[in-house]
């Protein structure tokens, strides 16, 4: 018997839903310690094409910092 292999898979699906945004800002800290003469930035939004890509490389982050190189 073979030892089982458990593999974790992402589909990331690229089509146009995934530009929408999440409508959740970003904040800055440069933008905090603009002046209060400045005219503020427009808010910046992440799509949701890149919260799916940066939770799956988070997740990659997170295997590979519990499990040792020859255990995946």
């Amino acid at each position: 018997m073979y030892p089982a292999n458990h593999k974790t898979i992402f589909v990331l699906d690229h089509t146009p839903y995934f530009g929408i945004s999440t409508e959740s800002p970003l904040e800055f800290e440069c933008l905090k310690s603009r002046g209060q003469n400045q005219i503020p930035l427009a808010p910046i939004c992440k799509s949701l094409w890149t919260t799916s890509v940066e939770s799956s490389m988070e997740y990659c982050r997170i295997v590979w910092d519990l499990f040792p190189s020859g255990k995946l």
